[in-house]
């Protein structure tokens, strides 16, 4: 584990610092849209709550946390996951959604799934989900140490430690079973229901924030017209849908804790954040 007697607490502070200063504004879960963690400003005006892959990412980390589970079975599928918990998502009535960006949508700001000449979408995490799997696997201690850096109270014991490396087993077996394409991923979440969104032009940040405080989330759009767009992971509003949906799904929270944020880092590092970049906002 990263002692945290080896933290500079003056670059801590200074972090600490220029994360309050993005524009975080109040999110609600019941009534906010759940978008992309993406950078770049939305086709969408009011604020909105941001989780990386917006409806598709539940799914997939109750697929590694399955998979992490037992890693002498078949990996779980993510394509049954998606079609069996967007629906149950909505019926909890969580305003989920997925997106592309104008230029893979060439240049419209709404999402076409009936166009077959577009095989690509704007959204990393669909569209290079078993590129960031695999390097989660593949980059196993740095994210470890980055996780501990962030979060240690999530790693005080020899057990959590032991999930930690069966969940970035998991992530490594994910990759070698994902046969899905992004674009597929989009029309299958719209075709259940969710609402598409598309972002605009090109990625622009090297910073990424964890979010902890409840009922907060970044405006991106502001935070874009002050030239300081960020990647943000709302991680208190991941814990909640999954608290919300143990009636069905009966995961251990602090397990559910650690495979998020791990997912996180890896989605951060594979968007081009540099680890000294990635900030908790508790």
């Amino acid at each position: 584990m990263v002692k945290q007697e080896g933290i500079n607490m003056n670059d801590t502070l200074e972090a600490q610092y220029q994360v309050e200063a993005l524009p975080f504004v109040p999110v609600d879960l019941t009534s906010s849209l759940i978008t992309c963690g993406d950078d770049r400003e939305l086709t969408y005006p009011n604020e909105c709550i941001h989780i990386f892959g917006g409806a598709l990412y539940t799914p997939y980390l109750v697929s590694v946390l399955i998979t992490s589970s037992d890693p002498s079975l078949t990996p779980s599928n993510f394509m049954d996951n998606v079609d069996s918990l967007i629906p149950l998502m909505l019926s909890r009535n969580y305003e989920i959604s997925v997106h592309s960006d104008d230029k893979n949508e060439n240049g419209h700001h709404d999402i076409d799934i009936n166009d077959q000449s577009i095989v690509n979408v704007g959204c990393g995490f669909a569209q290079k989900r078993q590129i960031i799997s695999n390097s989660i696997g593949q980059n196993r201690d740095q994210i470890l140490s980055i996780a501990q850096n962030l979060r240690p109270e999530l790693f005080d014991s020899e057990q959590e430690l032991n999930d930690a490396n069966a969940i970035i087993k998991a992530h490594e077996a994910m990759a070698r079973s994902l046969t899905v394409s992004g674009r597929e991923l989009v029309k299958k979440s719209l075709e259940l229901g969710t609402s598409g969104v598309v972002v605009l032009g090109s990625h622009k940040s090297k910073s990424g924030v964890y979010n902890l405080i409840r009922n907060t989330s970044l405006d991106t759009n502001l935070a874009n017209q002050n030239q300081n767009p960020a990647y943000i992971q709302d991680g208190w509003a991941v814990i909640d849908i999954m608290k919300s949906l143990s009636d069905i799904i009966p995961l251990d929270i602090k397990k559910v804790e650690i495979a998020d944020l791990i997912d996180s880092i890896g989605i951060m590092l594979a968007l081009g954040v540099d680890a000294d970049k990635i900030e908790v906002r508790r």
